[in-house]
């Protein structure tokens, strides 16, 4: 596999300053292997974009910063009439006048980082400081495959023709806040313990719900501690959200959260670990709950919340209590639970951090060799004190925990590590083959969770008890461990392989396993409309019509292997882009990658038809015994077809090819079609026409 070139535009960067040929040889041209030099191959195209892209963010903080003047401006201008007009002692009001009492508004998403110490601007707020794991690369290896006439950056060329949108507002908070109401309060209360506990028990809930009462009875305490105020908003913000999951719109989640953001500065000043609780509780709402795109701010907030960590020595292993880990955010603990609950703080701290870094393509802040904390108990908060009752063997945070710690191992092999590139191809299938058995025992180990059955899932109170929602992660994580990668560049050069075809294979089943559970997870209202899941979704596509692409250029090269059935693809397609388009229809900036999906899934169509519906050619050719295998698996009939995971969605099985369709495969019949077209009119009309030829 090594000795097989793969087309590249730009020769590798030793060749490159010696004015060499390159043969663009992967992972090492012929120069580089003889002198046994190391060969880096330069994006070049997306470095140029980055110039451009970093002149163009200055000129909008230069126009920022003029809007900006100006308002304060006006403001100097009114003051000064406004202390003209009231130099007089007569004319002056008193300072208990209900027209002092100003409102703090927050016009703009504040990052906590801003409110805790401003930051120098660094690359994070770069729009395209990403890695490689991020996908952002993907997108251009998929457009190579399936739409080679248009190269040169699909993501950028949509990003950036939309440009950027102002954020919305939050809403006018008066300062200061007064408590919710508590008939309003309790069933947000029960909401977020219900949903968010389950794999972010953060907060020990008896303690939570004493401080509520201690707020009820006296008032002065939601008004005098912050960090109690912060944690009482902050839960309500998320247990509005689940409340809410059917509206179109969470202007009460966002209102909590503004009044959370008030308090957020005193909390973050005690350096201890109710600042950590609070930035955490933050970055919570920031991934899973806001539907605005936070990914940069998350990565900032969660350096900070990196900083706290090692400060307090939280990702050491150690039975006692570490200092400035007496008080939580909450109030005082009883003495047996300080340890317990600070090493929850931390796997928080883990969860989140993964998840921000890991989906941005980003180092991650504390490698997983360098934490010793123990994982924290399996019991629930009410069993925690009682010796007499056993442990259960897992819990859906522990859960939560050793998945990251399998999506770490595979953003550092396949993603990050130069050793991991630099050995041989053997030794790099052997190490993905020992991280999929891992990801196999995973998901062995949820059948442990007390899950309902498939059938009374609608009616549980969270995703996180949902079995979709774990099918979904799992074949998440397949995709990233079998995409391409710094470990496993693109594929689509290489003309027979049985690894390559088997890579394949996987990739479009669990493509279609993470769109077809998500789609379900839509379907009953469980799922969480964020930048984390809508990146989950994009990813699952993009792999789906990647395969699909690589599949129908390496048949129609003549290479025989696996290639997907054309209309489940029609219908993994048809999925993937109603909840993208559900999505877009609550997040207005979620309707780029959409576009982005729509373009390419045209394209990876229009392959697949023209290999699916053509004649056979005369003079077909040889196939292996890989190929030939293959050929007999796809044409076992439905009931014998072998599952890769034991779940795969029905198909139906069309892979041969019906008398009379080779004259909906031709590049005619989608030329009337604009790649960015309303996607589902498109199936519409597919469909209408096939009814009316009578094959369906």
């Amino acid at each position: 596999m090594s000795e097989l070139s793969t087309p590249m535009m730009f020769a590798c960067e030793r060749c490159y300053s010696r004015k060499t040929k390159c043969d663009r040889r992967l992972p090492q041209c012929t120069s580089c292997a003889k002198s046994r030099a190391v060969c880096q191959y330069a994006n070049k195209r997306r470095d140029r974009q980055l110039q451009q892209e970093y002149t163009r963010s200055i000129e909008a903080r230069l126009r920022e910063l003029e809007r900006e003047n100006e308002q304060l401006r006006g403001q100097l201008y009114a003051q000064s009439q406004k202390t003209e007009q009231t130099a007089s002692p007569s004319s002056r009001q008193s300072p208990n006048d209900p027209d002092d009492v100003r409102k703090m508004e927050v016009e703009d998403y504040k990052s906590p980082a801003k409110s805790v110490t401003p930051l120098p601007r660094s690359p994070c707020e770069e729009p395209r400081y990403l890695g490689s794991s991020n996908g952002v690369d993907f997108v251009d290896v998929v457009e190579r495959v399936v739409d080679s006439k248009h190269t040169g950056g699909l993501y950028w060329r949509i990003v950036d023709s939309r440009g950027t949108r102002n954020k919305v507002a939050l809403p006018s908070v008066p300062q200061p806040p007064a408590l919710v109401d508590e008939a309003t309060a309790m069933p947000l209360i029960k909401s977020y313990f219900e949903h968010w506990h389950v794999t972010f028990p953060l907060l020990y809930r008896p303690a939570f719900m004493q401080m509520v009462q201690r707020m009820y009875a006296d008032p002065d305490v939601y008004r005098q501690e912050a960090a109690c105020a912060f944690a009482f908003d902050i839960v309500l913000a998320l247990g509005s959200v689940p409340s809410n999951r059917v509206e179109w719109c969470f202007s009460d989640a966002e209102l909590h959260f503004a009044r959370a953001l008030t308090r957020l500065q005193e909390v973050s000043t005690k350096r201890d670990i109710r600042s950590l609780q609070a930035l955490l509780l933050y970055c919570k709402y920031g991934i899973h709950a806001s539907m605005r795109d936070t990914s940069r701010e998350m990565w900032e907030v969660l350096g900070k919340a990196t900083q706290l960590c090692i400060e307090l020595g939280m990702h050491n292993n150690t039975d006692k209590v570490l200092p400035k880990c007496e008080t939580h955010i909450t109030g005082p603990l009883p003495a047996s639970m300080l340890v317990e609950m600070q090493r929850r703080c931390f796997w928080c701290y883990y969860n989140l951090e993964r998840i921000v870094n890991i989906s941005l393509g980003r180092p991650l802040c504390l490698q997983d060799d360098d934490i010793s904390v123990p994982l924290p108990s399996t019991h629930d908060d009410d069993a925690l004190n009682q010796e007499n009752i056993p442990p259960p063997v897992t819990s859906p945070f522990l859960q939560h925990i050793r998945l990251r710690q399998i999506q770490s191992k595979i953003h550092r092999m396949m993603y990050t590590s130069r050793s991991v590139q630099g050995l041989p191809l053997r030794d790099r299938q052997a190490i993905r083959r020992e991280i999929f058995g891992e990801l196999e025992m995973w998901k062995k180990e949820t059948s442990l969770l007390s899950l309902p059955p498939t059938e009374q899932a609608p009616s549980v109170s969270t995703v996180f008890l949902h079995p979709n929602w774990y099918q979904a992660v799992y074949h998440s994580a397949c995709l990233m461990l079998f995409r391409p990668s710094t470990a496993f560049p693109a594929m689509e050069g290489y003309e027979s392989d049985g690894e390559v075809d088997n890579c394949l294979e996987i990739l479009w089943n669990s493509s279609r396993q993470v769109v077809a559970n998500y789609f379900e997870l839509l379907r009953v209202r469980h799922l969480n409309y964020s930048w984390v899941c809508l990146y989950s979704i994009m990813m699952a596509g993009l792999a789906n019509v990647y395969s699909v692409g690589c599949c129908a250029q390496r048949r129609k090269r003549g290479v025989e292997g696996f290639l997907p059935s054309y209309f489940d693809v029609v219908s993994d397609v048809r999925d993937c882009s109603n909840i993208l388009t559900a999505i877009c229809e609550r997040w207005d900036d979620a309707r780029g990658p959409c576009d982005i999906f729509n373009r390419l899934s045209m394209s990876a169509l229009r392959e697949l038809s023209l290999v699916s519906f053509s004649s056979p050619p005369s003079h077909p050719v040889p196939k292996t015994e890989e190929a030939q295998f293959s050929e007999a698996k796809s044409q076992q009939p439905l009931h014998q077809e072998p599952h890769l995971q034991g779940d795969r969605p029905p198909t139906l099985g069309l892979m041969a090819t019906p008398a009379g369709y080779g004259e909906y495969a031709s590049d005619a019949w989608f030329s009337d079609y604009d790649p960015n077209a309303n996607f589902q009119q498109l199936f519409r009309d597919m469909q209408d026409s096939i009814n009316s030829s009578g094959y369906m």
